[in-house]
């Protein structure tokens, strides 16, 4: 998918239980932080603590990769979702519609000064 004339691509390993997202740094989605830009739309959509567990960051003369804990899925906090499971679990369309809206909010962000946002959207 395409946000922000920058390419995402996705990938979930059901038997790993994960989801894979992978992003070209951009001007819209520069690489210092981004990886939590990604994971803030979900965090908003299924009103759960979701960050990324490992984060890589390649330039051309290095690259850093991080493992993070992680947090168990809980699910008690369907009241803090905005996205419905129950109900729109088969409507990929609008799914992917939503992420797209709420990551190119996220990362349009500025604060007062005009300056971009580095952190987790508040």
């Amino acid at each position: 998918m395409e946000i922000l004339s920058t390419q995402l691509t996705f990938k979930l390993d059901d038997a790993a239980d994960t989801l894979s997202i992978w992003a070209k740094a951009s001007e819209a989605l520069p690489q210092t932080l981004t990886e939590n830009w990604l994971g803030e739309p979900l965090r908003i959509m299924f009103g759960q603590l979701i960050f990324p567990r490992m984060v890589a960051r390649a330039n051309s003369d290095r690259t850093i990769v991080s493992i993070r804990p992680t947090r168990g899925w809980h699910v008690d906090s369907d009241w803090a979702a905005l996205w419905d499971g129950s109900t729109l679990a088969f409507d990929k369309e609008s799914f992917w519609r939503t992420y797209a809206s709420l990551l190119t909010f996220v990362a349009n962000a500025r604060d007062k000064q005009g300056t971009q946002n580095f952190g987790a959207h508040n």
